[in-house]
């Protein structure tokens, strides 16, 4: 099975998708007040990058991204901000405010209810879905980065993964977030960023790279969704043994389940 997606071209949206979008909130100043009391309710997520929680700002459901931040990590910061700022796409998720008080910064996105790509692909007994399904949210996903590809100057995400692809409750909207490592084409890109099952050979091998990179882990994402598996194995493994097998492409998959 060969699937083909084209960066490039343009797909009109369904009268079904414009009806299950979710409800857009305008982009304002937000108070130290109305982030205590996003705080107050549960986490959502947890990683490396801080944490997530679901608010309700002007009437509407939002994500907040609690960042602590260090002179490591400001640039990084700063440079999500500035990007989500200047970037609206229907399949991006979209920025609505920040604080930043020393050393906490607070970053509010739209909140999407539904699971990630990778949810969806890993728990297999929770979440069936068929071809067209696949079609569908990966359309979606190559629309999202392409818009990122079309911008000037380009922008490269760098960290294009199933955890990256969020889907809304009905899954058939799917919008690109985290740009913790997006850069511009041009800038210096030749150091090693992203996931590592998912970079391409050359930001492994720290040559110079371009947005080539996002559509060779976009391919990989293709693959997940397909096969329901991991390209290259385990989480979990030694970073030579995953070098090696990505410069060999030696993908492993479970052909009984293939969609």
């Amino acid at each position: 099975m060969i699937v083909c997606i084209y960066f490039g071209s343009k797909r009109e949206e369904t009268a079904e998708e414009t009806a299950k979008a979710p409800r857009s909130i305008m982009r304002r100043m937000v108070t130290k007040q109305e982030i205590e009391s996003f705080l107050s309710t549960p986490k959502i997520g947890k990683g490396t990058f801080g944490e997530v929680y679901r608010g309700t700002l002007d009437d509407g459901d939002v994500a907040i991204k609690v960042l602590h931040v260090t002179e490591d990590t400001k640039e990084k910061a700063q440079r999500e901000i500035t990007t989500m700022r200047t970037v609206k796409h229907k399949n991006i998720v979209e920025f609505i405010a920040e604080l930043y008080e020393i050393p906490m910064l607070y970053l509010i996105f739209e909140f999407m209810d539904g699971p990630s790509l990778h949810k969806i692909i890993h728990n297999y007994n929770d979440h069936k879905y068929t071809n067209g399904d696949a079609i569908n949210w990966l359309i979606q996903a190559a629309e999202g980065l392409n818009h990122l590809h079309s911008l000037t100057p380009k922008l490269i995400h760098r960290d294009v993964k199933p955890k990256n692809i969020l889907l809304n409750s009905e899954k058939s909207i799917v919008k690109l977030c985290d740009f913790g490592n997006v850069r511009q084409l041009g800038s210096c890109m030749s150091n090693e960023s992203g996931t590592h099952r998912y970079m391409a050979p050359e930001v492994y091998n720290g040559v110079k790279y371009t947005e080539k990179c996002d559509v060779y882990s976009f391919a990989i994402t293709v693959w997940e969704v397909y096969s329901r598996t991991n390209a290259y194995g385990p989480d979990k493994q030694n970073y030579q043994i995953l070098l090696t097998k990505v410069s060999t492409e030696s993908m492993h998959v479970h052909w009984s389940m293939l969609i």
